[in-house]
């Protein structure tokens, strides 16, 4: 079991413990207890030998509930929560808005008990005689139930894929000769609402039966398998003969408009593309891989990423296509907090973990001072933090270590903090964390204010977005992107899962224009530093090279870079 299972645990815990009403002194000591387990090392050797104690914040109770849901994956405190708490509750604390506070307001006043006993009661007037709820928070209230409404079903791709290797581990292990991930989640999509998977066996029939015996509520369409995955995600299985791997993974990897394309492609060829593969005159061609169907369509092999249907195959035909970025071509960590805003290590620790990882630098950016909700820094507490940043740069030299800091940017477009001070930072990821609302000219406005700041390195996750929780504010993406253009500002491509910011559909209009991505982690954590894979996918499905990303640089280039626009 892995330390952020245990920690999501604790987390569900202090969730259900503030909707139920208890201490937030209890609460806030569940979620503390869970950031420690997600830096802990090694939780299951510490409980072997006894010694979850020296974690810092974990007492003797909390050791032992953590030792045993190691042991019987489960927690009794927790299973009495959820007794206690109908889970329509819990779906209403996953509505942006609605805090404890608030639903139990809502519980108690108008027996509200889940998301659609709001809906219910929104439409129906009955919210405007609570106590706090006024016109702007229920007009906020309505925006995030058609937002709840519209996710339903939907996950974020890590937790789509968990589900998906799971089921493509029982595939394999029921003997399947091959077995792929394939649809939206091996398009690196952002957001999932089913899983499909292919695998081959010499008697897909024989197989296909194996496998519904293992997989609860199963049925057997023809050649594909039909169940549920373990978070309620519905799934499908196409087995074929090992033949026809490569021709049925192809097909079900690609996109309507992909497919579409490889369909004229064949037609083209006198070929016809149909569900096992390709025909030449009624006879099927063999397509072991996938490389074997592009290449009888004259194709290479494209990159799973760009199957979208987006001009992919004509830029294929047309010559070599672009080399994209890859992983291992990023050589910094960048937009990383520390303990002195909300993360939750040192300098030093974070550091010592990036070194660790292989990055030749560190660009730490903590909250500016506006940001009093994330320990935001004061100007002395800026100028302290940069002193140290760079004792212990001196300290582990070669390694780079760059201070900066992510800038609110404040409703008229103006950052955190007077000229003189930015001027003292290395770099600044220029953010908005507030005044969602504006309107779509106010918030452009202010958008390209920051961009044209001169001391704006990087504009920090651009539209706002929270996936499956908070849309993008609305802002003229152009404008700002031209702004960007003209001025050497660099657009972040968010790491965080929920972010994912800048859309990967407005990647190529920003690398068409030469505005230069940063691929920022937003670690709060040391072992959140590293999580650059999706991200990286994101990249490669906007079409970007590792030229085209600020931290692939060498960090002398890297340092030229992000100073250069202030001359």
């Amino acid at each position: 079991m892995s330390n952020e299972e245990v920690a999501r645990a604790f987390r569900e815990i202090a969730a259900l413990l503030e909707l139920k009403g208890d201490s937030p002194f209890h609460a806030r000591a569940y979620e503390k207890a869970a950031d420690a387990i997600e830096r802990a090392g090694d939780l299951v050797g510490l409980a072997r030998e006894g010694r979850l104690t020296e974690i810092g914040g974990i007492g003797k109770g909390l050791a032992d509930k953590i030792g045993y849901f190691l042991a019987t994956g489960t927690i009794p405190m927790l299973d009495e929560l959820r007794k206690e708490i109908p889970k329509g509750v819990v779906e209403l604390a996953r509505i942006p808005g609605l805090g404890p506070g608030r639903i139990r307001a809502l519980r108690e006043s108008i027996g509200i008990e889940s998301p659609e006993d709001l809906q219910s009661a929104l439409a129906e007037g009955r919210l405007s005689g609570v106590k706090g709820f006024g016109p702007k928070l229920l007009e906020d209230l309505g925006r995030a139930l058609r937002l709840w409404t519209e996710s339903r079903g939907l996950r974020l791709h890590r937790a789509g894929r968990r589900d998906a290797e799971e089921v493509l581990g029982a595939l394999l292990a029921l003997g399947a000769a091959e077995a792929a991930i394939a649809g939206d989640l091996a398009r690196w999509r952002e957001i999932v609402g089913d899983l499909s998977l292919v695998a081959s066996h010499p008697s897909p029939s024989e197989f296909l039966a194996a496998a519904a015996s293992r997989f609860p509520g199963s049925m057997i369409e023809g050649t594909t398998l039909r169940f549920s995955s373990a978070s309620g995600l519905p799934v499908r299985v196409r087995v074929v003969p090992p033949s026809s791997f490569g021709a049925a993974l192809a097909l079900a990897v690609a996109s309507p408009a992909h497919r579409a394309a490889l369909e004229r492609l064949a037609e083209e060829r006198s070929l016809t593309l149909g569900e096992d593969g390709l025909l030449e005159e009624g006879r099927l061609l063999p397509a072991r891989d996938e490389a074997a169907l592009y290449a009888a369509l004259g194709l290479p092999l494209l990159p799973p990423e760009i199957r979208e249907g987006s001009g992919e195959i004509e830029a294929a035909l047309r010559g070599p296509l672009p080399g994209l970025l890859v992983r291992e071509e990023i050589r910094g960590a960048v937009h990383v907090h520390s303990a002195w805003s909300d993360g939750t290590a040192s300098i030093r620790e974070m550091a010592e973990k990036a070194i660790a990882l292989g990055f030749e630098y560190l660009a730490i950016a903590d909250h500016s001072r506006s940001a009093g909700y994330a320990g935001g820094l004061s100007i002395e507490r800026l100028l302290a933090q940069g002193e140290e940043a760079r004792s212990v740069a001196a300290e582990t030299a070669p390694f780079r270590i760059f201070h900066g800091v992510e800038s609110d940017i404040l409703a008229n477009g103006a950052l955190d903090y007077p000229d003189e001070i930015l001027e003292a930072l290395d770099f600044v990821v220029s953010s908005v964390h507030s005044r969602f609302g504006l309107s779509r000219e106010e918030q452009t406005a202010r958008l390209v204010a920051a961009v044209r700041n001169r001391f704006t390195t990087v504009l920090g996750h651009p539209s706002g977005r929270l996936l499956l929780t908070r849309e993008p504010y609305a802002f003229d993406a152009d404008a700002v992107w031209d702004a960007a253009a003209e001025t050497g500002t660099a657009v972040e491509l968010n790491a965080h899962e929920e972010r994912l910011d800048v859309d990967w559909r407005e990647l190529p209009k920003l690398r068409e224009r030469g505005v230069p991505i940063w691929i920022g982690s937003d670690a709060h954590a040391p072992d959140e530093m590293g999580d650059l894979d999706l991200a990286v996918h994101i990249a490669r499905k906007g079409w970007i090279g590792p030229c085209a990303v600020l931290n692939t640089l060498p960090a002398d280039a890297f340092a030229e870079a992000i100073r250069r626009k202030r001359r």
